[in-house]
């Protein structure tokens, strides 16, 4: 098993993003609504480039044990401005203190990626705020590659 290495002091940067805002959301509707998301850029002809990043902010567990996710989908496109009426637009967003790690290993052993950011933080003394950027660099049925920004004060 690789080692995961955390580096701090990385400045996620974004250029010509459509941003899609999702509250409340079921864990899992999760990758419906990135799917209807997608689907809406391509039928209306998005140039895009890089892959989504998804910004993981608060969730919420209901009484009945349903995980809710309030979420923001970035998509960078070369012509972002023509989704201006639809979705928020920015032309640069960027989150200029963070701590990463990229994981390459099986989808299911994914969540250990917070649990060493949350032991790298406590051993470095380091207060984080609840974002968390996921970017799926890679995916096959076997193998993911992600890179993980966690926004630092």
């Amino acid at each position: 098993m690789p080692k995961l290495l955390v580096r701090e002091n990385k400045k996620l940067v974004l250029n010509k993003v459509i941003k899609n805002d999702l509250f409340q959301i079921s864990s899992l509707d999760l990758q419906k609504k990135i799917d209807d998301f997608n689907n809406d850029l391509i039928v209306n002809q998005a140039q895009l480039f890089g892959p989504n990043i998804i910004q993981y902010k608060e969730s919420t567990i209901t009484s009945d044990g349903r995980i809710l996710l309030n979420l923001t989908i970035y998509q960078q496109a070369h012509n972002y401005k023509e989704f201006s009426n639809k979705y928020d637009i920015e032309e640069k967003f960027s989150s200029p203190k963070c701590i990463y790690l990229r994981y390459d290993g099986i989808f299911s052993d994914m969540d250990i990626i917070e649990k060493k950011i949350d032991v790298y933080c406590y051993e470095n003394n380091l207060i984080t705020k609840p974002n968390i950027f996921v970017i799926m660099v890679e995916q096959s049925e076997d193998r993911v590659i992600a890179d993980y920004f966690k926004e630092v004060i």
